[in-house]
């Protein structure tokens, strides 16, 4: 909705207001690499929210920015722009739903128990609205390399089957070894 430079200036607005440091030590090659189809500016700012910032202070962030932005209209944005319990129980019984998890986090920057937690709140509500468990996992921001054999042996026990990084390759000569880590062609490469 709002251009990276107007986007960047109301972050910082309400970073001032929270009193939270908006600097990240990673460089211009690390952003670009997470957000390659984003310009400079949009990539550095989106590696920021999602990489750069503690959790607790990324949500007081975004929840401020957010109501500078849209003020009182959480609850009509929220219907406009995500699925009911209804709209994901018809989804599952297509068999059309996986995991993205709980709160949208890089799970390869996580501890092991906050992986394990956010995947099966993730799990969890999708059987409380749908009745059915899902098997699929696609990792929010992706991840570039396979993640570790504990994260593997953890998604399995959690019930997950397969996963889907963002490696912009095909999967065969061996990606198949390891489902929990397929490669994908990112939407944007179109």
């Amino acid at each position: 909705a709002l251009p990276a430079s107007t986007f960047e200036e109301v972050l910082r607005e309400s970073a001032r207001a929270l009193h939270i440091s908006l600097t990240c030590d990673a460089s211009v090659e690390t952003y670009r690499r997470q957000y390659p189809y984003d310009s400079a500016e949009a990539a550095k700012v989106k590696y920021l929210i999602n990489f750069g910032l503690p959790r607790a202070k990324r949500a007081s962030l975004i929840d401020d920015a957010f109501e500078r932005v849209f003020r009182g209209c959480e609850a009509a944005i929220s219907r406009d722009f995500y699925m009911t319990p209804e709209q994901v129980k018809n989804l599952s019984g297509a068999g059309c739903i996986g995991s993205h998890l709980h709160d949208h986090l890089p799970l390869t920057a996580l501890s092991g128990a906050s992986q394990k937690e956010m995947v099966s709140k993730s799990i969890d509500q999708i059987v409380e609205w749908s009745g059915i468990t899902p098997r699929v996992l696609s990792y929010p921001f992706g991840i570039c390399e396979p993640g570790s054999t504990k994260m593997a042996n953890m998604l399995r026990r959690c019930g997950i089957e397969a996963g889907f990084t963002v490696e912009p390759s095909v999967n065969g000569n061996g990606h198949f070894e390891n489902p929990l880590f397929l490669n994908r062609y990112d939407c944007n490469l179109v």
